[in-house]
């Protein structure tokens, strides 16, 4: 545990926010596209 502190494997907590941050934003990117295909074929079913 010592050892894989001491190298740095666990990210700082600056790194863990910009991390959950690119996460989050890549996730309502995702969730955003799917609306936005679900929208679309709802329209163009009718």
């Amino acid at each position: 545990m010592e050892k894989a502190y001491k190298y740095r494997i666990y990210p700082t907590e600056d790194q863990k926010t910009l991390i959950n941050k690119t996460l989050y934003a890549t996730e309502a990117y995702n969730m955003a596209v799917e609306i936005k295909e679900f929208v679309i074929s709802r329209l163009s079913a009718d």
